[in-house]
């Protein structure tokens, strides 16, 4: 044992190694780092995996067993192969600590992360197919993105900071011929006058060691994954707040009320029409994007034009509706009641990551407790702020007098 791993482990650190190959497994080396470096687990993930299997020769045999078979079921066979050899040479580990330690994880496909039924079916598969008590199946910890609404992702390491802009005159937008040797127009981009807010959320999950020592899945991870989803719905009410009211440089979205100019119909009744007419105040930009509440939601799958078999057999298989104006349209509890946000997805909002979401480990030894911390830092800056726009389907009551009328006609329906 070297001097610093024996101090740091009787410390209360567990050391686990960040890396599995056949090659590690076959030679030694992973029982000498048991040995001399106070190792007591294996965590692995898909490009750890990678790496080991772009080897020459380690895995040649076992291919050759595995004969004519697609290339996931091979790296399937292959790794678990890898993962059931080494939690054999963990056993006497894992036993002495009660399964705290002494384990050796594999991960569900990265790509399943926003598929629960499929990664519950996998997870099951791989714990099933490694078939020892101390595999961990690893669940990706994963926030939900903002894909559908942000036009890009800026990672950035701090918590102030300044974003660009581009503000084009009309006649910017005309790029008019240029004749030789005539000067060039210029478009100027300028940073904003006030800093993006970026917001730091997080949560600690603590579990006992009899809680780990009985689960047959890696808990931490699922509850991470669903601690990771509560994260990214906040994001996405920074991000529909940022699309309403701007980043706090004057660019809240240009608000559109039904029933006055130009869009026409009557206030707080929804058509197709005025949809239209909301689409139309995009050019040059395009809106592929709206963001609804559930009180929207219905009021648009109640129109006619929403009703065609095609739009309706989407919607039931797969609960995605896209509009028969080509945009696809989200759902959100964040967007205010009668309230239509529509955005070009592609110009309209900015996403800074002061840090992706980051998972910390420690143990509590006196009190044999297991803890996990995962923090983001996150924030949003308007791009162009033509490129998104509000339709108010009702008008909210503002007015001492709109109040006062309100409950006037109550009284009278209570003295009738």
């Amino acid at each position: 044992m070297t001097e610093a791993t024996q101090r740091t482990s009787d410390n209360g650190v567990s050391i686990w190694l960040d890396d599995l190959s056949r090659t590690r497994i076959e030679s030694g080396s992973l029982q000498e780092l048991i040995k001399d470096k106070n190792v007591v687990g294996v965590t692995t993930n898909p490009s750890i995996f990678q790496k080991a299997l772009s080897q020459v020769g380690p895995y040649d045999a076992q291919l050759k067993e595995l004969g004519k078979v697609d290339v996931e079921t091979a790296v399937r066979e292959l790794t678990t192969t890898d993962v059931r050899n080494a939690t054999d040479i963990f056993r006497e580990i894992a036993e002495a600590t009660d399964f705290v330690d002494g384990r050796v994880s594999i991960e569900v496909d990265p790509r399943l992360a926003h598929d629960t039924e499929n990664t519950e079916k996998q997870a099951v598969e791989l714990w099933e197919k490694v078939n020892r008590p101390n595999a961990m199946i690893k669940i990706p910890a994963t926030l939900e993105g903002l894909p559908a609404i942000t036009a890009t992702v800026t990672k950035f390491d701090g918590m102030d900071y300044r974003s660009i802009a581009s503000v084009p005159s009309e006649e910017d937008k005309k790029l008019r011929r240029v004749e030789e040797g005539a000067r060039i127009p210029e478009t100027t981009v300028r940073t904003q006058e006030n800093l993006v807010h970026l917001y730091k959320r997080g949560r600690m999950l603590v579990a006992s060691y009899e809680a780990i020592r009985f689960q047959r899945l890696d808990l931490f991870s699922v509850t991470l994954r669903q601690i990771g989803a509560y994260i990214g719905r906040m994001h996405l009410e920074d991000a529909i707040e940022v699309l309403r009211n701007g980043d706090g440089n004057q660019n809240a979205a240009q608000q559109y009320t039904i029933g006055t100019k130009p869009i026409t119909g009557t206030k707080g009744t929804l058509t197709y029409d005025a949809l239209l007419e909301f689409w139309s105040q995009f050019d040059p930009y395009t809106m592929n994007t709206m963001l609804v509440g559930s009180d929207v939601m219905l009021a648009m799958l109640k129109l006619s034009e929403f009703q065609n078999p095609n739009t309706g057999l989407n919607f039931q298989a797969t609960g995605k509706l896209t509009t028969p104006l080509g945009a696809k349209l989200l759902r959100s509890s964040a967007v205010p009641a009668g309230t239509i946000i529509g955005l070009d997805k592609n110009y309209a909002l900015e996403q800074i990551c002061g840090s992706e979401g980051g998972v910390e480990y420690d143990k509590l030894i006196d009190r044999q407790l297991e803890r996990a911390a995962i923090t983001t830092i996150s924030g949003f800056a308007k791009i162009f702020q033509e490129a998104s726009h509000v339709l108010k389907v009702q008008a909210s009551i503002t007015s001492v007098s709109g109040f006062a009328k309100l409950f006037t006609d109550a009284a009278k329906v209570l003295k009738v």
